[in-house]
């Protein structure tokens, strides 16, 4: 049976055709660096790398979050520490002027650098970060600890709200305030409240007598008890921090991973596919050259 010269032409072309595509894959390929160039070329592995790059996405909104979660708080300890520092002086001064011997002079005196630690401490609680005070809940646009406007201040005019600060998203099941709560916040204003009552205990005329060293004595109490909210707070602000690296160290073990995983579908293997491109060159030659043979032919040839 004679197979006509038409279908071995047709069939040639196809072939050659077919074999100039696969070629142009390659060089796409190791142009590119990239396994697929369309997604008609690897549906399941397309799909499997456009849920993971929209994952990768995500990841990095949530570390973008996480990095200012972090800054709000370091920015919180900061001024919590301040606040400590604050706190051991007030608390130093109060045990050097609780006694019978200390004269009404040296009271006033201590009683001038107490107003100038209440200032301070008024300030410390005042710290903003990138525009929003940072302890004052979820009214970061608001200053939360204002005195009276005296030298020496009587009360704090205002102090802050008691709503607990807003939460940022961390990851998708992971939302964490890095604020200081409402009650932190409340505390940190009976610390200053009780310093402005040991001030006032030691302006007072008379200091030196029974009645104004108990005075001094009930405000010493009360500040070492804000002292040790103090250290609660601050403890509290040091295990959030603790935590949020935890959350953040998770997600940057998981964003290494899709990146892993992408590559593993996406990445082309440059030594693999410059074989199949040989390859396929060396049978797109052979083609040509075997059809150039069966071409030449005609009936003729095989006439005696």
């Amino acid at each position: 049976m004679r197979i006509p010269n038409l279908t071995i032409s047709h069939a040639l072309v196809a072939r050659l055709n077919t074999l100039n595509t696969q070629q142009n894959q390659y060089n796409d390929q190791l142009a590119s660096g990239q396994r697929i160039t369309s997604p008609s070329e690897d549906p399941q592995a397309a799909s499997r790398i456009l849920r993971l790059r929209s994952e990768k996405s995500e990841i990095q909104v949530y570390a973008k979050n996480g990095d200012r979660a972090l800054s709000v708080s370091q920015a919180s300890f900061a001024a919590l520490d301040q606040l400590k520092n604050l706190s051991d002086r007030a608390s130093e001064l109060a045990a050097l002027s609780n006694s019978g011997n200390v004269s009404a002079a040296e009271r006033k005196s201590y009683a001038i650098e107490l107003n100038q630690i209440i200032k301070e401490a008024i300030d410390a609680g005042n710290t903003k970060y990138q525009g929003e005070f940072l302890f004052n809940g979820i009214d970061t646009a608001v200053q939360p600890f204002t005195d009276d406007g005296a030298a020496t201040p009587a009360a704090l005019a205002t102090t802050p709200a008691a709503a607990d600060g807003l939460s940022i998203q961390l990851s998708g099941s992971v939302s964490i305030s890095p604020f200081t709560t409402g009650a932190g916040n409340a505390k940190i204003a009976t610390f200053i409240t009780n310093m402005i009552a040991l001030r006032k205990g030691l302006d007072n005329t008379a200091a030196a007598t029974d009645a104004g060293t108990a005075a001094i004595t009930s405000a010493r109490s009360a500040l070492l008890r804000s002292e040790d909210d103090l250290i609660g707070i601050i403890a509290d602000n040091s295990a959030l921090q603790t935590r949020m690296e935890s959350v953040k160290a998770q997600s940057e073990a998981r964003f290494n991973n899709i990146q892993s995983l992408i590559s593993k579908d996406a990445d082309v293997d440059v030594s693999q596919t410059m074989v199949n491109l040989t390859r396929v060159r060396t049978a797109y030659q052979a083609a040509l050259q075997s059809g150039a043979q069966v071409m030449k032919l005609s009936l003729l040839d095989y006439l005696p």
